[in-house]
């Protein structure tokens, strides 16, 4: 056998061992996140959302106190002072800085067992703005606009994801599943087909 041949046979080899590991090794690292991960994932997002919560503090100790108003121009500006407030401070924000690497990975076996039923994939269309009215664009620091529905979220989905600070919200856009600020109506973070 010429050494060209037998470097063609050891590559083989290498190449069949290689796609073994992946095959067998990769379900099993998903599964880890499920049952390793999972306990520290609150503790992880959690950690993750500091900065963004901090940066949405210091925005909102800028603005004048909320006094009860019925006018929802004034509701509406004040709202829009505190995006834009959030948006400059975070202007280098990007996908995945919250959602990203292993919060993602962990969060998707969530997300399909809290939307495993046909009810509850159907919940997450109801108010959708891909499928219900104006809507709105998935970008980071992205207004929500004001015109479009929020999806509703199924019981068995929000069981599943960690909790959010007060003011953060679990919504979708289609099968995108962004984080929203409701203070702001500004789109933090999203994770792409996520949804059913």
């Amino acid at each position: 056998m010429s050494s060209r041949q037998k470097h063609l046979r050891d590559s083989g080899t290498a190449l069949f061992l290689a796609v073994v590991v992946i095959c067998v090794f990769a379900p099993r690292a998903a599964a880890e996140c499920h049952t390793e991960r999972q306990g520290n994932l609150a503790a992880d997002l959690k950690l993750r959302l500091k900065p963004y919560v901090n940066v949405r503090e210091k925005a909102k100790s800028k603005l004048p106190a909320l006094k009860e108003t019925e006018d929802p121009t004034t509701l509406l500006g004040r709202q829009q002072a505190l995006a834009n407030s959030i948006r400059a401070a975070r202007r280098d924000a990007r996908q995945g800085d919250i959602f990203g690497g292993p919060i993602a990975d962990c969060l998707a076996p969530l997300i399909r067992r809290g939307l495993s039923s046909n009810a509850a994939k159907q919940t997450t269309k109801e108010g959708n703005p891909a499928n219900e009215g104006p809507g709105t664009k998935v970008a980071v620091n992205a207004p929500y606009s004001a015109e479009a529905p929020l999806s509703t979220m199924p019981h068995s989905l929000l069981t599943e994801l960690p909790v959010l600070p007060e003011g953060l919200e679990y919504r979708f856009i289609g099968k995108t599943l962004i984080l929203y600020d409701s203070d702001a109506s500004l789109i933090v973070d999203f994770i792409p087909d996520a949804g059913a």
